[in-house]
């Protein structure tokens, strides 16, 4: 009897697969709180039913503000596969003081702290998180990582919470990732469109954007340099049908000011692009730190953090996306009337394509892991 050759592909998926899950179950790290038991065998049966598929492993955020029915759609039309329940930061502040970047060592951004570390630490590919003042699009850049807060898509919480500064509000829920691709895929599950008619109205060459961005000398990010130059420099020869609305972004920082920006999509422009950052690594983003005098203050001023503390208090649809820069990118929001989700998305989808900014949350991610091969040296050598 012959004996069945297992495809080299499907054999690589899962060696990668079950490295991570193994990796995961025997993790003393504080970033995980729990492993779900069945992910063995599901992996096992998602590459026996589907061999040439790719496992995406997700994590999910430890908060009781995610729901089945967030997390239902993802795995039945995604396939996508629960290895993780992800630590959040208690009482859900800015900044972790128990977990630190892999590579520079600095308190992780919060307060999906934990879902942002397994990501790079090689444990899952996405993870689906909650945003009260930019807990999912902060901790991505943090990363070098794709953000997306579904809040205008109606994906949010059933409860209400308050952010930092009073302000109260119903939890954005959405996704953290290395990949692109894994971002659009829960923008078309959540939107009920498929991934085919996404893909024809991202190819549409037909759309024109109003989009508004800080005028030069409004904001001055902490590394010194000009949110508009950044912007302008990156991306004044891409080749998108774009009408620059220039406004002044005096005091974005201030959250109910960026909340004014972003409503104004409703009426001036159909969507507000800002580059923010280097989040947390000139000053600390848990908002409590700025009432301990003129140091603690100057230190939150410092974040890096802008419009993006204010996209689910203005029920915005968000994005975060990398660059080469550490802890800095792109950030984008709209309102989710009509058809502008779709074609901000497809803004984003070119910004990407060509910045090239896969590659930057590809490397973030890999050259983070750990070689796992060494802790279950048997297993691994089988043939």
């Amino acid at each position: 009897m012959q004996k069945e050759i297992m495809p080299d592909r499907m054999f690589q998926e899962l060696k990668r697969a079950i490295a991570a899950y193994i990796k995961a179950r025997t993790s003393l790290s504080p970033s995980i709180v729990s492993v779900n038991d069945d992910a063995f065998e599901e992996i096992i049966s998602q590459l026996h039913q589907y061999p040439d598929s790719r496992i995406t492993l997700m994590g999910v955020k430890d908060t009781i503000d995610i729901k089945a029915q967030h997390l239902s759609p993802l795995i039945k039309q995604c396939g996508w596969i629960w290895l993780t329940l992800d630590r959040a930061t208690p009482q859900l502040i800015g900044t972790d003081t128990l977990l630190f970047h892999p590579r520079h060592g600095r308190p992780m951004a919060g307060s999906s702290s934990g879902s942002v570390f397994n990501i790079l630490s090689g444990l899952t590919d996405v993870a689906v998180c909650t945003d009260i003042g930019g807990s999912i699009l902060a901790p991505a850049l943090f990363g070098q990582l794709f953000g997306f807060n579904a809040k205008g898509l109606g994906i949010e919480s059933e409860r209400l919470a308050f952010t930092s500064d009073g302000f109260e509000v119903n939890s954005g829920v959405g996704v953290i990732s290395w990949s692109w691709d894994s971002v659009k895929e829960a923008f078309a599950t959540w939107s009920q469109i498929s991934t085919v008619q996404l893909g024809s109205n991202l190819s549409n060459d037909n759309v024109f954007l109003r989009v508004c961005i800080p005028c030069y000398g409004s904001v001055i990010l902490p590394n010194g340099h000009d949110m508009h130059d950044e912007i302008m420099g990156r991306l004044r020869h891409m080749n998108f049908p774009i009408q620059w609305i220039e406004r002044d972004f005096t005091n974005v920082h201030i959250r109910s000011v960026a909340k004014s920006i972003i409503s104004a999509c409703a009426t001036e422009y159909d969507a507000v692009l800002s580059f923010e950052g280097p989040i947390d690594l000139y000053g600390l983003g848990d908002s409590s730190i700025s009432r301990l005098g003129q140091i603690g203050q100057k230190l939150t001023e410092q974040n890096g953090r802008y419009l993006l503390r204010a996209g689910t208090l203005s029920n915005a649809l968000g994005f975060a996306l990398p660059s080469n820069e550490l802890g800095s990118g792109f950030v984008v929001h709209t309102l989710g009337e009509h058809d502008l989700p779709i074609k901000v998305l497809r803004l984003c989808d070119s910004i990407v394509s060509y910045l090239r900014l896969e590659d930057y949350s590809v490397q973030q991610r890999y050259s983070t892991v750990r070689d796992v091969r060494g802790y279950h040296h048997n297993w691994w050598n089988i043939e």
